[in-house]
């Protein structure tokens, strides 16, 4: 990360950590979306532990809460998206395995709840469940999960997350792959994902 990027993630912090310690000041989606930036920098940047602390920041903020707005997706899903790397990338340690299936639970929980709101939430709501479902050893349940979110963005017309359906629904395990001499690759984040701009 550049000093320029954390200078300015530290500012961004440093005020959102004060208006969330007025009652009032956000409205719950707000704080759930507002680790957002600091999330998706640490992640950029390789930097795990800091992807972590934010996620759980924003799964303990909107933990019991329903995501009625429109716009708090990308909170919800970069919660998703840091617990389900971290369990895929740690899978020979059944402690944080557990640990992050037990996280990711409940955000897939919400964006379940937020898909069946708005549309728009079902192609990712899916993938993240499919991901969880084959992380937990329940393969045939994923690709259903998988297959379903693709139907869901080709029906809304979303191209990305076609794109990351079709990754997740073709590639299975990764490391399959790795070791078949697939030599494929696109930009991926610390997930192990492609990056959003090169689908």
């Amino acid at each position: 990360m550049s000093p320029r990027v954390a200078e300015l993630m530290r500012g961004l912090e440093a005020l959102l950590a004060e208006h969330s310690a007025r009652p009032g000041t956000l409205v719950r989606a707000d704080e759930v979306l507002a680790p957002w930036p600091a999330r998706e920098s640490a992640l950029a940047a390789g930097e795990a532990a800091l992807a972590f602390r934010s996620a759980d920041t924003a799964a303990r903020i909107g933990e019991g809460s329903e995501p009625t707005s429109h716009y708090v997706l990308a909170g919800y899903a970069g919660i998703a998206e840091v617990y389900l790397g971290m369990w895929e990338s740690g899978r020979g340690d059944a402690v944080l395995a557990e640990e992050m299936a037990r996280k990711v639970a409940p955000v897939c929980k919400t964006l379940d709840v937020f898909a069946r709101m708005h549309p728009v939430g079902q192609p990712l709501a899916l993938l993240y469940q499919g991901l969880a479902d084959w992380l937990g050893g329940k393969e045939a349940k994923a690709r259903q999960h998988w297959s379903e979110s693709l139907a869901a963005a080709e029906r809304l017309r979303m191209p990305y997350e076609q794109g990351l359906a079709l990754y997740e629904r073709g590639a299975g395990p990764r490391a399959a792959i790795q070791n078949a001499g697939n030599t494929w690759s696109a930009p991926r984040n610390c997930s192990g994902r492609p990056e959003r701009n090169t689908i």
